[in-house]
């Protein structure tokens, strides 16, 4: 005779619809991972997209965003996502966004780090951050 108590490994149904919920969000945030990476991987390996400033114009629209009592020099460029060209984590912009991060070295008085409270630096070099399709200012660092 067969009984008909359900067995006692089986989970209540509200439970069990949670750990089938749960099984789904994990394996759509690991698709939703996975598809990001190639993205990024893709357009990593096939350069960067199409419509943005030539190397020269974001030179000039960096230039345009620090003021320097020297002239300034371009020391180098590059292009590439946020994330790894001056994303922080405070930042609330996309690290995802294709920046410019143009190197120039000139005197740029009165750029005061937060420690330096009673001393101000002159800094000889910025890093310019603008925008890779329109070039408008993203940030800038000193050093």
């Amino acid at each position: 005779m067969k009984s008909s108590a359900p067995p006692t490994d089986a989970l209540p149904l509200a439970a069990s619809s949670v750990v089938g919920y749960m099984k789904r969000l994990v394996l759509a945030l690991v698709i939703l991972l996975l598809v990001a990476a190639a993205a990024w991987y893709g357009a990593a390996e096939s350069g960067l997209p199409a419509g943005g400033l030539s190397r020269a114009a974001a030179v000039s629209a960096a230039k345009m965003y620090v003021f320097s009592s020297a002239p300034l020099t371009e020391q180098g460029s590059n292009a590439g996502p946020y994330l790894l060209l001056g994303w922080q984590v405070s930042d609330a912009r996309s690290p995802l966004t294709i920046v410019w991060r143009i190197s120039l070295d000139g005197v740029f008085d009165g750029h005061c780090l937060p420690s330096e409270v009673n001393f101000c630096r002159t800094a000889t070099s910025s890093d310019v951050v603008i925008n890779y399709f329109n070039g408008r200012f993203v940030t800038v660092f000193y050093g």
